[in-house]
This record gives structure tokens, C-alpha cells and sequence, in this order.
């Protein structure tokens, strides 16, 4: 007979907040909640005590804080990436301008410029 096993489902706190405020402000009922969250009333029961105690606060969690710091280091690479993208597109541009100074192209009205040379 195979096991089935069930994975832990996380929740982040502000649907955790979300789902308290609902069943504290009696827009929903305990039960109701929990069919329409699909959640046992007692781990909303359990939430509701951790609001009570302070427990689910507005404060960022660690998972929040981690992930704040690696949105401002991608940040920062994509400024570097943008810096040095503008800097070849210049660089480009110079080489193409001396590319365009040091090639000539003769033609009928530039033709006495290059037999000079010449002679």
C-alpha cells in the first residue's frame, strides 16, 4: 500500500493577517473560512492567537528581509549592467566616427584631394 504524504503548506503573513482580520471582524465566520481557505479552524484559531500576542505584526519577515536584500543586489548589477551597456554604445559610436574620418570614399568632387598624393 503506497503513502501518500501531504506537504507542509506555508503562508505568508499577510494572508495569514488577511484571513484573521476577516474572521475577527465577522465579515466571515470561522467556519466559513475555513471551507473557503480550505484550512482547519484550529490553525485559524492558532493564527488568531499569534495575532492577539503580537505575533503577526507588520514587521517584514526573515523570508521578506532575504528577499529584500537580493531585489537591491539585482538592483545594483542591473545599474552596472546599464552603465556598461551606455559605455560600449559610445564606445561603438567613437569607432564607427573614426572608422567613418579615417576611410575614404572618392568621389568626382573629392578626386584632385587624392592625385596630389600621388605625384
Amino acid at each position: 500500500m503506497s503513502e501518500v504524504r501531504r506537504r507542509k503548506r506555508q503562508f505568508e503573513v499577510g494572508f495569514k493577517r488577511q484571513v484573521v482580520q476577516e474572521v475577527e471582524s465577522g465579515s466571515i465566520s470561522l467556519s466559513a473560512a475555513s471551507r473557503k481557505y480550505e484550512l482547519s479552524p484550529n490553525l485559524i484559531n492558532q493564527w488568531r492567537d499569534k495575532f492577539r500576542g503580537g505575533v503577526l505584526s507588520n514587521e517584514p519577515s526573515k523570508r521578506e528581509r532575504e528577499l529584500e536584500k537580493e531585489v537591491e543586489r539585482y538592483k545594483v548589477l542591473l545599474a552596472e549592467a546599464h552603465a556598461d551597456r551606455e559605455f560600449l554604445k559610445k564606445a561603438q559610436d567613437y569607432s564607427r566616427r573614426l572608422r567613418k574620418q579615417d576611410s575614404a570614399v572618392i568621389t568626382g568632387q573629392n578626386i584632385d584631394q587624392f592625385r596630389t598624393g600621388l605625384k
